[in-house]
């Protein structure tokens, strides 16, 4: 049983944001979505903007200026919107055509009426359809990619198994209407060069969800779209609120939209959780289930001969380098001087770890990281292809970063309980399947997708080893 928080050291990978320096539109390439015109890669690092409530507004613009939030986004590194809409905006004209300052005193915001007033003055004299072009305009101009994500039929919060907008057939889900919804909204922004890619829907789920239909409405649908406007990205996702897309291995999609089609998965901390298992397994247990469950559900589609990139949210998993981090303490590894030690997360270290079973390299130098034997602080070491400096993650849970000492004994990273700024390598601990540690594990590593602009602002996002 997990008696506390784990002192842990992880693996971090890091994704430079740069500033945009490719060309619309995006096609795939294998597992890659591409620049159409070079070829080279681009990733879309988006955050996510909800517009799909019952107000059918954009959030927050009743707090601050639209050219703010635009601004906001892009300086903090990300260069992608996934801009959230509902159907009955573009299929009702009761909804599409009602007044942005109607909807709100309709419902009864009169908060947010006067501050939509104050920091978007422009906003109370357009309808709700308007306000959603004015808030992708806007994002173009400040060279923001944009998804445009149906999230919902019916405007209202998301999600529930029984709220009418889960699955074809639903309350407010129907396949004509919807994909009427889909082809108005790809016509209307066909000539947005901001616009790289349509969503589907926004995690199915639900008690009449099944794989028929999921073919049936989705293959129409993705064609549909694809036919209407060659250039847009169109975005699928799985079954069971979009965790899942395992049946794709028993029968393919059948066509990669002349390398415009790319999946989407979610995986979220409470994705098939439950809190049961992380008290009676071991954390190695519970992450390497994890690991294997959503490799199972999703990710294999993009180790497959015939890959396809996914769209993973909220966590992100392509490895630039790394950095080494330690979570309870919040500090990061730094080496200096041929120096390992733990300080704060300003500009630290970088790594590169390419693959299992390789050299833990300090990225602008010939050293790499190296055991010496149990207890004693790794160094750095020009020699990088003996064992000491072979790093593996020794357990299936990918959370033991490990590599052998002269002896051949398994020794693995951690910090220094009794001198935190010490990175040391000890006896690895809890790497089999047993439900009984010999004592709580201090160093377990895992994989975690890092966020950084400029070394600056950064977020993590839980990985746990998944590439």
């Amino acid at each position: 049983m997990l008696r506390k928080v784990l002192q842990t050291l992880l693996v971090l990978s890091l994704s430079l944001f740069a500033p945009a320096s490719y060309a619309l539109p995006l096609s795939t390439k294998s597992r890659w979505i591409v620049d159409s015109t070079s070829g080279s890669r681009v990733k879309l690092k988006c955050i996510d903007w909800a517009a799909h409530m019952q107000t059918m507004l954009a959030e927050g613009l009743d707090r601050k200026p639209l050219s703010d939030i635009a601004s906001q986004v892009s300086s903090l590194g990300f260069n992608c919107v996934r801009l959230t809409w509902a159907t009955f905006m573009f299929t009702r004209t009761e909804y599409g055509n009602l007044g942005v300052a109607q909807s709100l005193k309709t419902l009864g915001l009169v908060e947010a009426m006067r501050g939509l007033e104050e920091n978007n003055p422009s906003f109370m004299n357009l309808t709700v359809l308007e306000a959603y072009v004015a808030v992708v305009d806007e994002l173009g101009k400040h060279e923001l990619m944009v998804v445009l994500d149906n999230h919902v039929s019916m405007p209202m919060w998301c999600c529930s198994d029984n709220d009418g907008n889960g699955f074809f057939g639903d309350k407010f889900f129907t396949p004509s209407e919807w994909l009427e919804g889909l082809i108005t909204v790809t016509k209307r922004f066909k000539g947005m060069k901001q616009v790289v890619g349509m969503s589907l829907r926004n995690e199915l789920r639900g008690p009449r969800q099944n794989v028929l239909d999921w073919y049936r409405y989705l293959g129409d649908a993705a064609r549909r779209i694809h036919a209407e406007n060659p250039h847009v990205l169109v975005i699928l996702g799985g079954l069971s609120y979009c965790t899942s897309l395992d049946f794709l291995k028993k029968r393919p999609f059948g066509t990669n939209l002349d390398n415009k089609l790319v999946y989407e998965a979610h995986w979220y901390s409470f994705s098939r959780a439950k809190r049961q298992k992380w008290e009676v397994n071991t954390l190695s247990q519970v992450c390497a289930k994890e690991i294997q469950g959503i490799n199972n559900r999703s990710l294999f589609l993009t180790k497959e001969e015939n890959s396809v990139p996914l769209f993973l949210n909220p966590s992100t998993s392509d490895l630039m380098y790394l950095i080494l981090y330690h979570p309870q303490s919040g500090r990061c590894i730094h080496a200096k001087s041929n120096n390992i030690y733990a300080s704060d997360c300003w500009r630290p270290s970088q790594w590169d770890h390419d693959r299992d079973e390789a050299a833990l390299r300090l990225i602008g130098t010939d050293l790499c990281l190296q055991v010496v034997g149990d207890g004693l602080p790794a160094v750095l070491s020009t020699d990088c292809s003996s064992n000491q400096s072979t790093w593996t993650f020794a357990s299936s849970s990918r959370l033991h970063l490990a590599a052998s000492d002269q002896e051949g004994r398994l020794l693995c990273l951690e910090m220094n309980s009794t001198n935190p700024h010490t990175i040391m390598t000890n006896t690895c601990i809890c790497l089999g399947d047993g439900s009984v540690c010999d004592r709580d594990p201090q160093s377990d590593l895992c994989l975690i997708s890092y966020i950084d602009e400029e070394k600056k602002d950064m977020e993590l996002k839980a990985d746990c080893g998944v590439k």
